[in-house]
């Protein structure tokens, strides 16, 4: 007699032990989809003799950890596991193959009784990987399936959900939970993730919504544009942002006025040599005298050397992962709170905001950039111009008592 325990919180209860043969599960970050869905194909694998399983996931690497930490400790002891061929075999002659996305030539072939589709959301950004590789897999008659997943925009993922909450679909089912539905994570420790990340990137990854932007990082930015330049003022001081050319790029240099909030003066050029940009960076900055926020990255710091040896008030932003996140989430908010204004002439950038948009990493981690074939020299010397500009809108005291307030308000705020 095999004694395995499976254990399962309330809330995976449903979603894993429906009748349905395919069930879609939306769910927010540490819900516990993953180890829900183990769960299930264990439990499919040793009541059934002979059962053919698979387990389908992103990437190739992830699959020994999750063998590793998810499935032997409660198997390891009754299963063998083939490392070579990722292959689990039971008692009864089941087993589970494991194979990835990324490899998709490796799957085809074979048939499946039942199947779990991790990082669903993911996977099915790549349409034609579902069509052509893995549905032949499973469409004998009685096969079951999961597929497991936080929303990644509306791609097929979501279609499948929509599927599932068609009441005319007998076989499919549709489940969504947010990551404060599992009992074992302190609320107070996700509900503070709504002032660390973007909105977009919480509606997502926590609270499991399909959203309409598909990973676009600013909402609605065309409602900042408008007014126009303006020439310098000897009685204000201004704040410069520069994000200097590498390669193709373009230098940037953002002119903002802290206390009108609105962009006055923007240049953008490339392939121009540092001397010469040196000089252009120096006029401009005479002309609108103010404090100077320049990427000092690589190629930059000759650069802000050069500008702080003619006296200027410069100040060298090192890019790291998590300094230009705090960077651009400033930016976020200012354009959400619409707090800042940028002359409707300049175009570019609201075509580089437009097209700049975030993806969530193969390793679980936010990256922000560009999409391909655009730039995001503006972006970056934008949020340079603003970074050390205070935009309060009201007292901090009373900005947790106003429910319109975005949630990527809070602690990023510069009070």
């Amino acid at each position: 007699m095999v004694d395995i325990k499976l254990h399962y919180h309330t809330k995976q209860l449903v979603p894993f032990n429906t009748p349905h043969r395919f069930t879609v599960l939306s769910a927010g970050r540490r819900f516990g989809k993953t180890e829900g869905a183990k769960n299930w194909i264990i439990n499919e694998c040793f009541r059934n003799k002979k059962k053919r399983g698979l387990w389908i996931d992103v990437i190739y690497s992830n699959i020994d950890r999750y063998i590793e930490r998810y499935f032997m400790p409660v198997i390891g002891k009754v299963c063998q596991f083939d490392k070579q061929k990722k292959i689990i075999r039971f008692p009864n002659k089941s087993y589970i193959d494991f194979k990835s996305a990324d490899r998709p030539e490796s799957m085809e072939g074979f048939g499946y009784d039942t199947w779990v589709l991790n990082e669903a959301g993911i996977i099915l950004k790549n349409e034609r990987l579902w069509y052509n590789t893995i549905k032949p897999m499973t469409i004998e008659g009685d096969s079951t399936g999961k597929f497991v997943g936080t929303p990644k925009g509306k791609n097929l993922f979501h279609k499948l959900a929509l599927k599932g909450q068609d009441e005319n679909e007998k076989d499919w089912a549709f489940f969504k939970y947010t990551s404060f539905d599992n009992p074992y994570l302190p609320p107070e420790e996700i509900k503070s993730l709504q002032y660390e990340m973007p909105e977009l990137a919480y509606k997502q990854e926590i609270l499991a919504e399909f959203t309409d932007t598909n990973g676009s990082v600013f909402q609605n930015p065309h409602k900042v544009f408008f007014g126009k330049p303006s020439a310098p003022s000897p009685q204000k001081t201004y704040s410069h942002g520069i994000d200097l050319a590498k390669h193709m790029d373009f230098t940037v240099h953002t002119v903002f006025d802290p206390q009108e909030k609105r962009v006055v003066h923007m240049e953008r050029y490339n392939k121009v040599d540092w001397s010469v940009q040196i000089e252009r960076i120096f006029n401009v900055c005479n002309d609108y005298s103010g404090y100077i926020t320049i990427d000092c990255t690589g190629v930059g710091d000759p650069i802000f050397e050069a500008l702080a040896s003619r006296q200027l008030k410069v100040e060298g932003f090192h890019f790291t992962a998590q300094s230009k996140k705090a960077l651009i989430d400033k930016l976020i908010i200012a354009i959400e709170r619409q707090q800042i204004s940028i002359p409707s002439e300049y175009k570019i950038y609201l075509t580089e905001l437009e097209n700049y948009e975030y993806e969530v990493t193969r390793a679980g981690n936010i990256r922000i950039n560009a999409q391909s074939g655009y730039h995001d020299d503006c972006v970056i010397s934008l949020a340079l111009a603003i970074w050390k500009a205070p935009l309060t809108v009201m007292n901090h005291k009373d900005i947790w008592k106003d429910e319109s307030v975005p949630r990527t308000i809070a602690a990023r705020m510069t009070w």
